[in-house]
This record gives C-alpha cells, sequence and structure tokens, in this order.
C-alpha cells in the first residue's frame, strides 16, 4: 500500500470515530436537593429542644417585622403567616417537598392548622399540655401539592383556634405561641441534555488524519515546482 493510500485511510478512520453520533457523552439527569430556612434552629434562642418546656414570656414578643423566637399576641397574631421563597429552573422537575416547623406553646384552645398558599395541609401537635408550653417538631409532605410550589413561591400560615373554638377572626382570645424555624425542603431532577464530546481516541485519530492531508498537500506543491 503506497503511502498517499496509507494517509488516505487514516484520515477516513479518523473522521469516522469522530462523527458525534458515535462520540455523545450522555449526562444522566441528577437528583438535586435544596432548602429555604427562615429562622435559625436555636431552641427559639434557648436551645430548647423537641419535647422540651418552653416557658412562655410576653415580656419576650416579636418586635416588628419579626418572625421567630418571639410570642405572638393572641389578641393581634391569632393568624401567623410567613414566606417560602427559592429558584426553579425551567429544566427542573420536582419530585418530592416537606416543610418542617419547630414551634412552641401552641394548641391551647385545640389543634392549630396549617396552610400552604390557602391550601390546608394538616394540624400542628399539641403543644400545650397541663398548664406547660412544649416545644414541637412537625413535618408536612407536601408531595400531593406540588403545583403549589410551581412558581418559587408559597405562603404558610398557622392559625390558631380561638377561646370558642373555630379559627374564624374575632375578637375572642387566641393562642399565645413561638416560632423557631420553618424549613422548606425540596427534591427533584435536573434534566440536562446531553452534549457531543469527542472522546480522547477520536481527538488523536483527528490528528493524525490532519497531519497526513498537510503531508499530502506538500508532496502535490513539491512535484509542481520540481
Amino acid at each position: 500500500m503506497g503511502k498517499g493510500l496509507k494517509v488516505v485511510v487514516i484520515v477516513l478512520f479518523a473522521l469516522f470515530f469522530c462523527s458525534p453520533v458515535n462520540a455523545l457523552e450522555v449526562t444522566p439527569n441528577s437528583v438535586v436537593s435544596f432548602t429555604d430556612l427562615v429562622g435559625d434552629k436555636d431552641g427559639f434562642g434557648l436551645n430548647v429542644l423537641e419535647g422540651q418546656v418552653v416557658i412562655f414570656d410576653m415580656n419576650y414578643g416579636l418586635a416588628a417585622g419579626q418572625i421567630t423566637d418571639g410570642w405572638t399576641n393572641r389578641g393581634i397574631l391569632p393568624h401567623f403567616s410567613w414566606e417560602h421563597d427559592f429558584i426553579i429552573g425551567e429544566e427542573f422537575t420536582i419530585t418530592d417537598a416537606y416543610l418542617e416547623i419547630f414551634t412552641g406553646g401552641q394548641g391551647f384552645y385545640g389543634l392549630s392548622r396549617l396552610l400552604v398558599d390557602g391550601e390546608e395541609i394538616g394540624y400542628l401537635t399539641d403543644g400545650e399540655s397541663g398548664g406547660k408550653n412544649y416545644a414541637r417538631l412537625d413535618t408536612f409532605d407536601l408531595s400531593s401539592n406540588l403545583n403549589l410550589l410551581e412558581d418559587g413561591h408559597v405562603l404558610i400560615r398557622v392559625e390558631t383556634q380561638y377561646a370558642k373554638g373555630g379559627y374564624t377572626v374575632s375578637n375572642q382570645p387566641a393562642d399565645n405561641w413561638i416560632l423557631d424555624y420553618s424549613q422548606l425542603t425540596i427534591h427533584g431532577v435536573s434534566c440536562t441534555a446531553p452534549t457531543p464530546v469527542p472522546e480522547p481516541s477520536s481527538i488523536l485519530l483527528m490528528g493524525i488524519g490532519i497531519i497526513g492531508l498537510a503531508g499530502i498537500g506538500r508532496k502535490k506543491i513539491h512535484k509542481i515546482l520540481g
């Protein structure tokens, strides 16, 4: 086989194995998890753990603009709310989500209920027993309400009951309670499209082929000049 023919064979071989069809490096869908935290997980500023007693003190009430680590006033804030915000890309699909809330003392007149964007999700564990306030950690599965998370924003609302029962706003006494933190955890899949990436061996063969073409070109020039 002549040298010229050998070079042609090498070039064709390199081009074939550098074809994108044979060199796709498929990136599998990656599982993504992220959280949004309201509060700081410091046990109401007192290092109180779940199940322990939280001492009620209205002198330690919520300041203006404060959400956590301060007692609500039953006559002013019977219905208390806060927000979770997050960014979801167009190629991100939510698979499941959980809301974790750590509260203290709520439930004096009956179980408090949790609403997410106005939809009732469930009830908080009673944090009032025997005249004492207890710290309670509740986790709510939002997997059946993923549509509420699609816009990257949710409004969380806790409604305590009134002295005569029910959650309807009135002038009746409502519950004093305290929020330590609220954490929204979202799991999902990031769908990344496959990207054509030449394999190392193909890159080497292509280089050999290009060198071969350059050699043929030099031979032709030499013959013309000769």
